[in-house]
């Protein structure tokens, strides 16, 4: 590949294969003295097809001057291309105990156990362990949405069936949370995680308010005097922790007058 003549053509974008060509051809022009180490995250979460994403790795992993460090849910495709290895490490086995000691001690908060036996808790911790595969912010949902239904008294078969059905792709765990959201709160939604998302620290309460005010009318920095604060009957943290989570569905919460994004 002539990557001179791509150079040359700014305006126009890189297919995927000719990254694909060009990343190649860099590796195998690499100056003797060069190492290079790739670290990938996610594999499974690759938009393709997974058997191009292992031909690519297994691609540069034949290079003496390149080492891969790469992660992946256990499927089948990525299992059989990469399990064999001796540097294999299964990180759910070396989480297994610290998260079972977490679900352990927040399921048998003394406030929460009233409908179910400790041995239906015992029996659900280890589900919820299993169920996991080491990821720490489903197990951090899953708890928190068991220990509502605890304490809304639900008895033990609900509690099984509400933990086979939730999914067990982060990605449609959130996709779940949003869909409960009131189509009527969506817009306010949307904007509140915009604004989160550009900030480079934790929203204030305050920023809640100006989202708010700016829907009902988008001149209103303009007309706001300086130092605008909120009253009396604004600033209550509980009636905003309220209102952000029927908005937000526990995606924030409010601590310490900011709010906390997951």
């Amino acid at each position: 590949m002539d990557l001179g003549s791509l150079a040359s053509r700014p305006d126009e974008p890189w297919g995927r294969q000719e990254l694909l060509d060009a990343l190649r051809d860099v590796v195998q022009h690499l100056n003797p003295s060069t190492k290079l180490r790739f670290f990938i995250d996610g594999l499974d979460e690759y938009d393709g097809y997974e058997e191009d994403i292992v031909g690519l790795l297994q691609d540069l992993a034949v290079s003496p001057h390149i080492k891969i460090c790469l992660s992946s849910r256990p499927w089948n495709t990525f299992v059989n291309a990469f399990g064999k290895s001796e540097w294999r490490l299964v990180v759910e086995n070396l989480t297994r105990a610290d998260m079972g000691k977490y679900v352990h001690e927040m399921m048998n908060e003394t406030d929460t156990v009233t409908t179910i036996t400790q041995e239906d808790i015992t029996m659900l911790e280890l589900q919820i362990v299993e169920k996991a595969c080491g990821v720490w912010l489903w197990v951090f949902l899953v708890v928190r949405d068991l220990l509502r239904d605890i304490r809304g008294g639900e008895d033990f078969a609900f509690l099984q069936r509400r933990l086979e059905s939730f999914p067990e792709e982060l990605e449609h765990y959130f996709e779940n949370i949003l869909s409960r959201i009131d189509r009527i709160h969506q817009c306010y939604t949307a904007r509140i995680f915009l604004e989160a998302l550009d900030s480079v620290r934790p929203l204030p309460v305050l920023a809640l308010k100006y989202i708010l005010l700016e829907r009902e009318d988008p001149d209103v920095a303009l007309k706001l005097e300086p130092g605008y604060e909120l009253d009396s009957r604004d600033n209550g943290p509980s009636r905003w922790s309220k209102l952000l989570n029927s908005r937000c569905r526990d995606l924030m919460e409010i601590q310490n007058s900011r709010t906390k994004t997951l």
